[in-house]
């Protein structure tokens, strides 16, 4: 091989080693970038201006060749910084532009060496040789490996390429790729099926693209430039779980949540680009919605519900009291939420209502008990409890929904019932023995028709006939009130006279003196015959509980269109925290340790009576200055 030869091949491999240093730099090889990026640190470049413009100067070609030189390089600069910017996939697809500028170099290398060898020019100067030919040799062999190499790195690249196209393929999750500038440079099918565009379609766009037409939970519009990917791209920040609503080509609206990440270059930290990934969320956010509207509702039904009701979670920690807790015990929820609620229970109480609350919970069927709550007063009220578990499909409890009853007052009402038993078996026993030992030794005397004994036997068994008269008779009129069966027969009558005709039998005993003082003339329309059962319960009841006092006193006042009657003793009074409970049913006044006879129906009679004519009735006592009570009838009915 002459040295004109050799001089040419030389230079040929130059340009060779030159390509493959370009490829391995995109293909992430390791190798020196200098000889890539500048045209006169290129072995070429410097073989060109060191060497062959001398040498070979005369020949027109010669010039060419170094025109095409330094445009090989502009053009492989660009390549290396499409790579470094993260759009390798671009740079790569640029070498076969750059091979075809290299192609025109090589040409003019033939061309030129032809011309020599012709002797068409002779050359200026004498060829000089900068390779020696083993060196040349090594060069070849360095060559071929690196090709070998950037040819292994290829089919690795390519095998990394199928294997992500296939992993982007299989996933339901839309994934999009943008380079640095925001620009979608590719996406999976997922992507392309969720947002109703072909993938060809979503390449080389941007979110700032007039048909990503964006909205927020709230309804209003999210510019294009506060999508997730570009406000990654502005703050540097990831963008995690953002919830969007996206208007498809077809008009459907579809809602995502978009998750937006960045891809950072390893080597010189720089971002090269976004890589967001999104999935359909219309379903779960409907669920979401619709779960928030029956929240709404239950907690809407909760506070418009009089009875008190409360939630808790499976492990029996409270987190929600409706407002009728709060009214009633005077507490705010956070300091009843959890297990402050606890704070409430009567101590008695205590053990009793979380042994209960632990069962119910543990057997996750729901159940109910009873406890005392304490009131914002600082009464405690008896309370049933009713728990029910809310499960899911698999049958797990996901919330207990608890109410609270105030049952008091049947509490109370059955604790009457019970007394009432008692009492009214005692009441009836009395009169009944005494009626059974009357007839008992008038069944004796009976052939002895002149016995002393015989009128007393009977005056005594009348007596007791009519207590066991009086009490059914108050039974049954507290039955007939209960079950609203008490009619009134009503006629105009002169209320003064009916005092007289009704509380003569107490005059002409004796012992105890009645005055009636006030209107004398004043005439009602009501039923007579209840009136009259009224008054003598009024003054029966004084002489019963004030039987030292000998002056009953009944008043008669007329105020505008109503007329009060009013009975008043001077006895020992009662006590003020029992004058409320008067006229209820079975109450029975307990004076001094002094119980009395009745079955504490007399006065929730007459209330009943007096109600039943839309009148009003009531009581006054002082300790040590006697009782009055009264009531009082409309005069226009």
């Amino acid at each position: 091989m002459n040295n004109l030869i050799l001089d040419f091949e030389q230079a040929k491999s130059k340009h060779l080693l030159f390509k493959s240093r370009l490829r391995s730099i995109l293909y992430d090889i390791d190798v020196d970038e200098t000889p890539v990026l500048s045209h006169y640190e290129c072995s070429v470049g410097k073989w060109i201006y060191g060497h062959a413009l001398q040498a070979y100067g005369h020949i027109p070609e010669m010039y060419e060749l170094e025109r095409v030189h330094a445009e090989i390089h502009t053009s492989a600069k660009r390549l290396v910084a499409l790579h470094k910017s993260g759009k390798t996939i671009e740079a790569k697809n640029g070498l076969s532009e750059m091979e075809a500028i290299a192609d025109q170099l090589l040409g003019l290398l033939s061309t030129i060496e032809q011309k020599i060898q012709e002797n068409i020019l002779q050359p200026s100067v004498t060829t000089d040789m900068d390779i020696k030919l083993d060196e040349y040799f090594d060069l070849i062999r360095l060559n071929a490996e690196l090709d070998k190499r950037i040819k292994h790195q290829i089919a690795e690249n390519n095998r990394s390429a199928h294997q992500f196209e296939t992993v982007l393929s299989a996933l339901n999750e839309g994934i999009t790729i943008h380079d640095a500038n925001g620009t979608i440079q590719t996406a999976n099918k997922s992507a392309a099926l969720l947002l109703g565009m072909s993938i060809d379609e979503m390449k080389e766009v941007t979110s700032l693209f007039s048909r990503w037409d964006a909205i927020a939970e709230d309804g209003k519009a999210i510019p294009p430039a506060e999508h997730p990917p570009m406000l990654a791209l502005k703050t540097r920040l990831p963008q995690i779980n953002k919830i969007m609503g996206i208007r498809r080509p077809d008009g459907s609206l579809i809602w995502l949540q978009v998750n937006a990440q960045l891809l950072i270059d390893q080597e010189n930290g720089e971002l090269t680009g976004i890589v967001s990934s999104f999935f359909d969320v219309t379903s779960t956010r409907k669920a979401t919605n619709d779960l928030k509207e029956s929240e709404k509702r239950f907690r809407l039904l909760a506070e418009a519900t009089p009875q008190m009701i409360f939630t808790a979670n499976p492990l029996g920690d409270a987190d929600y009291f409706n407002p009728q807790w709060l009214n009633f015990t005077g507490l705010k929820t956070e300091e009843l939420v959890k297990w402050g609620w606890q704070k409430t229970i009567h101590p008695d109480d205590i053990r009793s209502t979380l042994d209960q609350y632990k069962f119910i919970r543990t057997s996750g069927d729901g159940g109910e008990f009873e406890n005392r709550y304490q009131r914002a007063d600082g009464q405690y009220r008896w309370h049933l409890n009713r728990m029910l578990p809310i499960k899911n499909e698999q049958a797990e409890v996901q919330l207990w929904i608890g109410t609270a009853t105030d049952i008091n007052d049947l509490k109370q009402l059955q604790d009457q019932k019970d007394d009432f038993i008692s009492i009214a078996s005692h009441e009836l026993k009395t009169p009944i023995t005494s009626l059974k030992a009357s007839l008992q030794l008038l069944n004796k005397i009976k052939d002895n028709p002149s016995s002393k004994m015989l009128p007393i036997l009977i005056e005594q068994a009348n007596k007791s006939l009519d207590k066991v008269n009086a009490l059914v008779k108050d039974l049954l009129n507290a039955s007939r009130f209960n079950q609203g069966h008490l009619h009134l027969n009503k006629s105009k009558f002169i209320i003064s006279k009916l005092i007289e005709n009704c509380c003569n039998h107490v005059r002409l005993a004796g012992i105890y003196t009645i005055k009636t003082t006030g209107d004398m003339n004043i005439q009602v329309y009501a039923d007579a015959d209840r009136i009259e059962q009224v008054l003598i319960n009024f003054v029966t009841n004084a002489i019963k509980y004030a039987p030292s006092s000998k002056e009953i006193l009944i008043e008669i006042k007329k105020t505008n269109d109503i007329v009060k009657v009013s009975v008043s003793d001077k006895g020992p009074g009662i006590p003020k925290e029992k004058l409320s409970f008067l006229f209820d049913r079975y109450y029975r006044v307990d004076t001094n340790g002094i119980q009395y006879s009745g079955l504490g129906l007399g006065l929730y009679i007459c209330s009943e009576i007096i109600k039943k004519h839309d009148g009003q009735i009531g009581v006054t006592s002082q300790l040590g200055n006697g009782s009055t009570f009264w009531f009082s009838l409309p005069l226009n009915s």
